[in-house]
């Protein structure tokens, strides 16, 4: 085992805990909502059901926006309807954000369906519990997690939505990173040169 590999596997834990040393320091529980005792009683027992519904959601999310990121990119590529021949980016190009995503919205996702289909006060005063057991506020924690890291891979996926190459009657057809351009290459033109 190399020294690089070593650190490598202790950089997540050690980020894990600054992250949770300075959320406690930086990022106070915020009490929004009182709970009694009786609440505390009653949300112990329904962590584990907002656990599942977190897992459920974020696999939901994470596999909804993965297909539509494959399909919008095969759209993109696939307007020219003359094309023989059509190569995509690998399928895991696009496993970034429905990932991270799953990961930064599944809370904020979860809560915010026990607002609107639920008890909206419920809902607070649990999320207010859960900040006081994690002794930050977590809720803010994730939305600090969005906007760093979940915009940016946001970003970076839809702006990498365009690229692939094809051969269509016209020539050669390249999607570059960024806006959609067409740059047609005439094979003709490529193969006198040679």
């Amino acid at each position: 085992m190399s020294i690089g590999s070593s650190a490598g596997r202790l950089l997540v834990p050690v980020a894990v805990a600054l992250v949770f040393a300075l959320s406690r320091r930086y990022l106070p529980v915020s009490s929004k909502l009182s709970f009694t005792e009786r609440d505390a009683k009653e949300f112990s027992r329904l962590q584990w059901v907002v656990g599942a519904a977190m897992l459920s959601v974020g696999c939901v999310f994470g596999l909804l926006s993965y297909k539509a990121l494959l399909w919008a990119n095969a759209a993109m590529a696939g307007r020219y309807p003359s094309r023989h021949f059509l190569i995509l980016p690998r399928h895991w190009i696009w496993f970034f954000l429905p990932f991270f995503g799953a990961i930064c919205l599944a809370w904020e996702i979860t809560l915010g369906l026990w607002r609107l289909l639920g008890d909206p006060v419920q809902a607070r005063k649990y999320e207010s519990w859960s900040n006081f057991k994690a002794g930050f506020n977590a809720t803010r924690v994730l939305q600090i997690m969005i906007v760093t890291m979940e915009v940016p891979i946001a970003i970076a996926t839809l702006l990498a939505l365009p690229i692939h190459t094809s051969i269509d009657d016209a020539g050669l057809s390249v999607g570059h990173l960024g806006p959609c351009i067409r740059r047609g290459i005439d094979t003709r033109t490529s193969q006198r040169s040679l």
